[in-house]
């Protein structure tokens, strides 16, 4: 619904394990080539968040 937080947002800022407001704004808002250009936010709002949770958890992880 509109004005409703994302399904998965909190998961996802969680998963990037960071203090950093704009690291999240930047995973969260960056088109993502492997999502088809999508954003994770665009994803999210689609309902498909196990790709952006996915992504989430190795961002910014060196080596994976």
């Amino acid at each position: 619904r509109e004005g409703d937080v994302l399904s998965g947002f909190a998961e996802v800022l969680t998963a990037l394990d960071t203090d950093s407001p704009f690291v999240a704004l930047s995973f969260l808002l960056s088109k993502n080539p492997g999502w088809n250009g999508k954003s994770a936010c665009e994803l999210l709002q689609s309902g498909n968040v196990a790709p952006v949770l996915t992504e989430a958890r190795g961002f910014l992880k060196h080596g994976s």
